[in-house]
């Protein structure tokens, strides 16, 4: 998972290994708590 910031630069948010179709939510959770922080808040 990856988060485009600003201009041309990319954080790598969450790394995984995806073992089935469905992404699990705890991972979805950790990205999504990662991206808030990089974006201050």
């Amino acid at each position: 998972m990856y988060c485009y910031v600003s201009g041309r630069r990319v954080t790598v948010l969450h790394a995984f290994i995806k073992k089935t179709q469905v992404t699990p939510v705890r991972e979805l959770a950790i990205a999504r708590k990662r991206m808030k922080e990089v974006r201050g808040g």
